[in-house]
């Protein structure tokens, strides 16, 4: 996507945009700021077909035809126009290969993610049998998030299904441009209200106190250049059945299916630590303007929540109601864009990472994207990935069931202690279905 000046446009990175270009240079590597989408494909596919739905998608989101750099001491988005030339979807071997050694070759594409600085995205092809593929897409998380993901994957969805039929079918409009937002984001620093917020949450924080190797820790992640760790998971699922009886519950508390389950996870996590108060990260999807909800980007945000955690899970979650409410109502002032004082400082050097995510679905977007003549199963993230953090609990909806993984630092935890730590929560999430 190399490009001159005088064909590319240049606007302003968003403050979420300047906090992971930071997060990347100083503990990057490992595919740290890969954000990949995998599938596995059954069915007679048009690999041509999915070539060209591919490059409709990156015509659509100019997100996906961004690069990013440093101009002039500022980091920039340098945004190419979709005559340069489309991203290809590599196929690396002509053969069938086994599933078992398509996702090691898969792994390793994971690894290597793209460089932001000349094209944000990769992608890539492996047929593993006579009608079955895994196709992987890797973004960039300075272009993409979560709530992104589903957007594109969506429009590949559309643009592959229109493309075989023979009727092309217009992708959704985008309200807001991405550029756009990021030239007005950083306002969200005057949030006065937010600042305190944040204020409250970190003055005299416990955050989870982890087990594993003691380490020497900088005041700041950002001091001292570190290879991030290899990341292992633990997988859990929550069968349709619980998620019928989680939102009954969630209606009889006057709550959500999302503070229930962050409840059980504060919850298991207090079981496993000993800690009678506890204080976490949590990452809020940014959406809360309709205007946003079909536009790709980085607009994801990081909030800090507390609390007490010597009752069960419901008083747990009882206590998280009004701070989770305050979270979703400040959740564009990102951390980054706090002034000393507010804690910082002390988010950036907290002793341990602890992290709650539960992956926003956008309105009417499909779980899994719906190709025309296959059958499609979204495939977990393989381990040994870089870890952004030590400890992330992540979980995403699929049709009425929720599945998820503990994503953990292989280098900090044992993985016996995560898999209690996810019996606990399995345990937990039960009892309040019931």
């Amino acid at each position: 996507m190399a490009g001159t000046d005088t064909n590319v446009e240049i606007a302003a990175a968003s403050p979420g945009q300047r906090s992971l270009w930071l997060a990347e240079r100083y503990r990057g590597g490992g595919g740290l700021l890969s954000v990949p989408v995998l599938l596995r494909l059954r069915g007679p596919l048009d690999a041509v077909a999915l070539q060209q739905a591919l490059d409709a998608t990156v015509a659509h989101y100019e997100s996906l035809r961004t690069t990013v750099e440093m101009r002039s001491r500022s980091l920039v988005q340098v945004i190419h126009p979709v005559a340069e030339t489309p991203v290809p979807v590599e196929r690396p071997r002509a053969e069938i290969v086994p599933s078992g050694q398509a996702m090691a070759e898969v792994r390793g594409m994971l690894q290597e993610e793209p460089d932001i600085r000349t094209c944000p995205i990769r992608a890539g092809l492996w047929q593993t049998g006579q009608q079955e593929h895994i196709f992987a897409l890797n973004v960039h998380h300075l272009v993409t998030d979560g709530w992104s993901n589903r957007l594109i994957l969506s429009a590949l969805g559309t643009a592959y299904s229109g493309l075989v039929a023979g009727q092309p079918v217009p992708l959704p409009p985008q309200d807001v441009r991405y550029a756009d937002y990021a030239a007005v984001a950083a306002g969200a620093a005057e949030d006065a209200e937010g600042q305190r917020l944040w204020a409250d949450a970190l003055r005299g924080a416990d955050f989870a106190r982890l087990p594993g190797p003691e380490r020497e820790r900088p005041a700041t992640v950002f001091r001292v250049r570190r290879q991030r760790p290899p990341a292992r998971h633990q997988e859990v699922a929550m069968a349709p059945e619980t998620m019928a009886g989680l939102r009954a519950t969630a209606r009889q508390q006057r709550t959500t299916v999302f503070v229930l389950l962050l409840g059980a996870f504060m919850h298991a996590l207090a079981t496993r630590t000993g800690q009678d108060e506890l204080a976490i990260g949590s990452i809020f999807a940014n959406r809360a303007k309709p205007e946003l909800h079909h536009t790709v980007g980085m607009f994801a945000t990081l909030s800090v929540l507390r609390a007490e955690v010597t009752g069960d899970p419901l008083a747990i979650a009882s206590q998280l109601r009004r701070p989770v409410l305050a979270a979703i109502t400040h959740q564009e002032l990102h951390h980054g864009m706090l002034p000393l004082g507010t804690g910082a400082e002390v988010a950036h050097g907290a002793p341990s990472e602890a992290v709650f995510h539960m992956v926003a679905q956008p309105p009417g977007a499909p779980a899994a994207g719906q190709f025309s003549g296959l059958d499609v199963t979204e495939l977990t993230w393989p381990d040994r990935l870089a870890s952004r953090f030590e400890l992330e609990l992540v979980l995403a909806q699929r049709e009425e069931s929720v599945a998820g993984l503990f994503r953990y630092a292989a280098d900090r935890l044992h993985e016996d202690w995560v898999a209690g730590l996810a019996d606990r929560f399995t345990a937990d999430v039960a009892a309040m279905a019931r």
